[in-house]
């Protein structure tokens, strides 16, 4: 069985692009990536307050893109990230 995100996302109200901008200018938001199972996944979502808001571009709430990360030998980028050390690098390469 495969488990789609979406489904969880499904609840909240949607936000666009523009609404976005006006809420939080693109000078003041961060991200954050985390890889879970999709138990963890569940487990989150069932936790989030209703008023969360999820990001709908043309009726849709999931999107794909690739990014590449570089890093030194010693892994100083990924170190850096675990303790919150800002790295002065990041490629990303939408679709």
């Amino acid at each position: 069985m495969t488990f789609r995100l979406e489904s969880l996302a499904a609840r909240f109200s949607p936000i666009d692009l523009a609404g976005i901008e006006d809420l939080a200018p693109m000078e003041q938001r961060f991200d954050r990536k985390y890889v879970v199972t999709s138990e963890e996944a569940k487990s989150f979502f069932a936790r989030v307050p209703e008023d969360l808001l999820a990001l709908e571009i043309g009726e849709r709430r999931s999107f794909s893109y690739q990014s590449w990360y570089f890093d030194t030998e010693d892994l100083e980028s990924f170190g850096g990230k675990a303790h919150q050390t800002p790295t002065p690098w990041y490629v990303s390469n939408p679709p």
